[in-house]
């Protein structure tokens, strides 16, 4: 069984990154996931809510069991294997990071910002500006 949602495009900004989401799956094992990797600035992160198995990443092999959490970035081999008589499900986020190169002017503002120098309405136009 599997239930996925693709070209998300969900953006989340934290300071100057974004992480643009991707896609999101639900997927219950029934097979092993063959080995692979996702290339430049790509994540996933990997939540097993039930089931159990194996994930061999980067030729080092740990046991999945129910509320296992773990992420693999750029270039990191992985394969799930899951356990026959009791096969694991993932939901699985990918996703990518973005950051954002500010220039002297916009850091100027951040700084104004973020020390309070600007009065409240100027801070609130600022800050939908700049974001």
């Amino acid at each position: 069984m599997r239930t996925g949602y693709k070209d998300l495009n969900i953006k989340i900004g934290i300071d100057d990154t974004t992480f643009l989401v991707l896609n999101i799956v639900f997927e219950r094992f029934l097979r092993s996931m063959p080995r692979h990797s996702h290339g430049n600035n790509s994540y996933e992160i990997h939540y097993i809510p039930y089931g159990h198995g194996k994930v061999n990443i980067d030729d080092q092999i740990y046991n999945i069991t129910p509320n296992t959490l773990y992420m693999t970035g750029p270039h990191v081999e992985h394969e799930q294997i899951p356990l026959k008589n009791d096969p694991m499900a993932e939901y699985c986020i990918y996703f990518k990071l973005q950051k954002i190169i500010l220039t002297s002017s916009l850091r100027w503002i951040r700084w104004l910002i973020s020390s309070r120098k600007l009065i409240s309405g100027s801070d609130r136009i600022l800050r939908s500006c700049i974001r």
